[in-house]
């Protein structure tokens, strides 16, 4: 594994002190603000944001509507699950990347405040984001919605998810989903491949960090026999939405991507996989300092305009 020089440079100055969940949960909101428009987009101005809750089966759930003005009506919808190892995170710490693009490819991106770890167990998390793709289904044009055209996303911890949606979609017939973009996506929580023994030898605290989010995943309900919850184990994986992957190179993850993709395509399922040559995990929307994070982004931005045409 090879970091770029200048990616480790920026995050050598990131501060290594003890913090608590609730004060990781604060500075990841406060970085990421602090990072748009710096290196990652600044969120456009053409781009309406609206916080909103919507019905779920056992409660409200918060999302962040993010519309281009100008959007056709019916316009597709990408349901977005973000990234935090399923215990932070929130719509506002991955909104560089929704909404680029949403204002890029022209879609509508809802993003979903998804239930946390470790106040709330697996499939609370699944459930919220599955409920809303289907709130999205059900109000339709009510709210501008093309119901032909639901797309679901996600990075990290939110990738497993969106994978998880794509399944569970699938198998309960309810709604299609037209194509699904699962960036550094967590689809293996054994932590056996190659990419994660590279990683505890050349990136040891990256290594411990997901292990650590996966082996905490799997005391808060989550099993290794489940596809939902860990997709690596799906044994039919026909049927599933078109894809694209995103990985990175410095990342205990990388294989779990180039698997998937694997059985995708030995399915017949559409599928595209790129890698950001480099970088490391999480920081592939650093797209204003590193051309190879940008051209992944416009690799993703071209995909979902052919999808969505």
């Amino acid at each position: 594994m090879k970091l770029d020089p200048r990616l480790a440079e920026i995050l050598g100055r990131q501060p290594k002190e003890e913090q608590t969940l609730a004060e990781k949960r604060a500075r990841q909101n406060d970085v990421a603000a602090r990072l748009r428009g710096k290196i990652t987009p600044a969120v456009p101005d053409s781009v309406i944001l609206e916080d909103r809750t919507v019905p779920g089966r056992t409660h409200p759930i918060p999302v962040l509507i993010q519309r281009p003005k100008g959007l056709p009506n019916p316009a597709p919808v990408l349901v977005w699950a973000h990234g935090g190892a399923f215990v932070h995170g929130s719509p506002r710490t991955v909104l560089s990347r929704t909404a680029s693009i949403a204002q890029r490819a022209g879609v509508c991106v809802v993003s979903v405040d998804y239930r946390l770890l470790p106040e709330h167990n697996y499939p609370e998390n699944l459930h919220d984001v599955v409920d809303v793709v289907r709130w999205v289904a059900k109000t339709g044009l009510d709210k501008g919605f093309d119901t032909s055209r639901i797309l679901v996303g996600g990075d990290s911890a939110g990738g497993n998810l969106a994978a998880a949606t794509g399944i569970m979609c699938r198998d309960e017939g309810n709604p299609a989903i037209l194509g699904q973009i699962l960036e550094v996506p967590i689809l293996d929580l054994s932590d056996t491949s190659e990419a994660m023994a590279e990683a505890r030898r050349d990136a040891p605290d990256l290594a411990a960090a997901l292990h650590h989010s996966h082996v905490r995943y799997l005391s808060h309900g989550a099993s290794l026999d489940n596809p939902l919850t860990n997709p690596a184990c799906l044994e039919n994986a026909h049927g599933l939405p078109p894809t694209f992957l995103l990985n990175c190179e410095v990342d205990p993850l990388r294989d779990d991507s180039i698997a998937w993709q694997h059985k995708l395509q030995d399915a017949g399922v559409p599928v595209e996989l790129t890698t950001v040559r480099g970088m490391a995990h999480g920081t592939q929307s650093f797209t204003l300092a590193f051309p190879q994070a940008r051209d992944a982004e416009d690799k993703i931005i071209t995909w979902l305009r052919d999808l969505i045409s």
